[in-house]
């Protein structure tokens, strides 16, 4: 089908340098293109400007064009080309952190709205999904939550929970059934997943329809009192900012502080056509503080008539700890083959990003050095859900509407902590970084690898291409200067701190760091 409309541009084929936030391709862009954008080129005016065009800052946007607001959103890649069209996109009410924890930790009041805007945020895709006549596979599914180890305590404790929180349709069930071998489990209803591209794409037309405006490869460079700049120096005056990439870009110095940067990988399995049944299975297992998490999660995605797939996710850890990660795939095959049954091999593998709060919960609201921009951050692997509820509390929020939720997701709630000693978690300071403690003599990085060697006065991050250049930058994060740490799995240069990424080119395709990598000449050791 081809793009129509004044804002429509024809795909391309040269996107790999701008279009992906990663080397890997995810299953959504390799089955499905969405219509693209021309960049921003002319200074403009809006109502809000919407910094993202993944699934927060297009929900913001969908919000707010329906009411009549007048809206730009820049993206400084494609729509979904950042972390939202790299997850395995469950829309799932079942959070990370079990519900039996928030009610202890929060108290029935918080809790319940906590499970109320994921329950609202999922019934609202839907319906989305209805009036804008979206195809993107849409489909009500049951979520099964079992241990990693047999432990029917684990499962006993949420479902107690979730029922005095007023959730119905659950119960404890074994599925030791045709496809699978997982054992007793917490049977909900309601769940459900779909394409996020299908999906992203539909919600851009719409927006659209609407009166919105998108600009795509339109880079915010910086934001002022009275709107953004892009990096081609076209400004957008506004009176509201949203900022909704992944990493905050208003008062960035302080939300980073509570924030962590982590990895979660993906593999697509092929499983013949009906052998594992349509659903979220979701395992839970105890992490070293002692408390439950949902580690690795897998669904079933039609594919072709005779295959579906299994997408298998999980094996997350902290960005930039990649000497310590052996081979994420081959866990994460080899955790679903003890479970299912028919599965054949892995067709594509990636992964993504998310940024988790101290809390586990996101922050979405009132930037608090600035009370007519707003943030959306922190997400953790439910981003779809959270970004649908960033999409009705912060149009709410920006056309004066009470909305139930405001306190919970709160930047200024009290269980977070702004505290500098949260940039240092996990030994991650200079004297620990994992670049190589070589002098980096040249034949030590073959074509298509990255590396990061000390050098005095300072680190430098190199790359070899595949016509054998060797390509020198700093090693430092624009944005912190933290050390980087080279991503074997996805080719960039990642901070570990703020989880700012460039590509192997020192290109900058993940904030806070807005900056490209400062370009170096490198002289050979042996020169």
């Amino acid at each position: 089908m081809k793009n129509t409309g004044k804002y429509f541009i024809d795909i391309y084929e040269s996107r790999r340098d701008i279009w992906t936030s990663g080397y890997t391709d995810p299953l959504w862009t390799k089955t499905y293109e969405p219509f693209d954008f021309i960049p921003l080129h002319e200074n403009t005016v809006a109502d809000t400007v919407i910094i993202g065009a993944g699934i927060s800052g297009l929900s913001v946007a969908y919000f707010l064009a329906k009411q009549g607001n007048k809206v730009v959103v820049l993206d400084d890649g494609f729509i979904g080309s950042g972390e939202s069209g790299r997850a395995s996109a469950r829309l799932c009410w079942m959070l990370d952190i079990p519900y039996s924890e928030l009610y202890r930790r929060l108290g029935y009041d918080q809790a319940v709205k906590i499970l109320n805007s994921h329950k609202d945020a999922v019934d609202t895709i839907e319906h989305i999904v209805r009036t804008e006549n979206i195809a993107c596979d849409f489909n009500r599914v049951d979520g099964y939550l079992f241990p990693a180890c047999s432990d029917d305590g684990l499962l006993m404790d949420e479902y107690s929970a979730l029922k005095k929180l007023g959730v119905k349709g659950m119960e404890i069930v074994e599925l030791n059934g045709v496809g699978q071998h997982i054992g007793t489990t917490l049977r909900i209803a309601r769940q459900a997943q779909f394409d996020p591209m299908k999906y992203m794409d539909g919600l851009s037309r719409a927006i659209v329809k609407n009166g919105g405006r998108i600009y795509t490869t339109s880079h915010v460079h910086h934001h002022d009192e009275s709107g953004v700049v892009t990096s081609a120096g076209f400004r957008v005056d506004a009176g509201h900012i949203v900022s909704a990439a992944q990493a905050p870009l208003l008062n960035a110095k302080n939300i980073v502080n509570c924030l962590t940067p982590m990895r979660l990988y993906v593999s697509a399995m092929l499983v013949p056509a009906g052998t594992v049944k349509p659903a979220l299975y979701l395992e839970s297992m105890t992490d070293n503080a002692g408390a439950a998490r949902i580690k690795t999660h897998a669904r079933v995605h039609p594919y072709t008539k005779a295959h579906d797939i299994l997408l298998v996710a999980g094996q997350a850890h902290r960005t930039g700890y990649y000497d310590d990660v052996e081979n994420p795939y081959a866990a994460l095959e080899l955790w679903a083959q003890s479970r299912f049954t028919g599965l054949e091999e892995s067709v594509l593998r990636w992964s993504g990003q998310a940024m988790t709060a101290n809390d586990g919960l996101a922050l979405i609201g009132y930037d608090p050095l600035d009370e007519s921009n707003f943030v959306v951050s922190g997400q953790n692997t439910n981003g779809f859900t959270y970004g649908t509820i960033a999409g009705m509390l912060i149009s709410d929020l920006i056309t004066r509407n009470a909305n139930p939720w405001q306190t919970v997701y709160s930047l200024t709630r009290d269980t977070l902590s702004y505290s500098d000693t949260l940039r240092n978690v996990d030994g991650c300071i200079y004297s620990t970084l994992p670049y190589s403690p070589q002098n980096g003599f040249d034949n030590d990085i073959r074509p298509g690898e990255g590396r990061v060697i000390f050098c005095d006065p300072d680190p430098i991050s190199q790359y070899r291409d595949e016509y054998n250049k060797l390509h020198s930058f700093s090693a430092r994060c624009p944005f912190d200067e933290e050390v980087l740490a080279w991503n074997p799995f996805e080719k960039t240069f990642d901070c570990r701190t703020d989880g700012s990424r460039f590509t192997p080119y020192g290109r900058v395709i993940n904030g806070p760091a807005r900056t490209h990598l400062y370009p170096l000449e490198y002289v050979s050791v042996h020169e």
